[in-house]
């Protein structure tokens, strides 16, 4: 393994990637897929990440299910929410490890931090809309994600 990160390799582990780059340790196939399409309707975890990059900042709304989180970003302040609805991207799982990471992503090119966290419980879910109560700091209340098409979503606080 020295002797490949001295020739600027990269050595796979069990399914993970070492880069030498910034040496950290990062899952080498991205997309992991939810068990379920629906969210299980037991109390789960939740958690807002603001994401800062050098151009922009975005929020990701992460919602526990069963082996993964399911995410959606959000471009405006989650804390806008209150007042009226916003979009939300459905965007790719993500392990269950960002629930508490904060650091580096994108091989250093952006960084996340924890803005909001705590537990949720779906009040009612069809295949087009969730409605579900946060306790958060931020997201206190009844909000509801609305599919509008494809991988948009309206974010509505009840």
């Amino acid at each position: 393994m020295l002797f490949m990160l001295l020739l600027g390799q990269s050595p796979v582990f069990a399914g993970f990637s070492f880069s030498n780059r910034n040496l950290l340790f990062r899952p080498h196939n991205r997309k992991i897929s939810c068990k379920a399409g629906k969210l299980n309707t037991e109390p789960r975890k939740f958690v807002i990440q603001e994401h800062a990059t050098a151009d922009s900042v975005h929020w990701d709304l992460m919602l526990e299910s069963d082996n993964c989180l399911q995410t959606w970003r959000l471009d405006k302040n989650p804390a806008e929410v209150a007042s009226h609805s916003i979009e939300a991207v459905k965007i790719f799982d993500h392990p269950l490890k960002f629930l508490t990471y904060e650091g580096p992503v994108n091989q250093g090119k952006g960084r996340v931090q924890i803005a909001d966290v705590g537990t949720y419980e779906i009040t009612h879910q069809t295949d087009d809309q969730i409605e579900i109560n946060l306790p958060g700091r931020i997201l206190k209340g009844k909000f509801t994600l609305t599919h509008i098409k494809n991988d948009q979503w309206q974010f509505s606080s009840n």
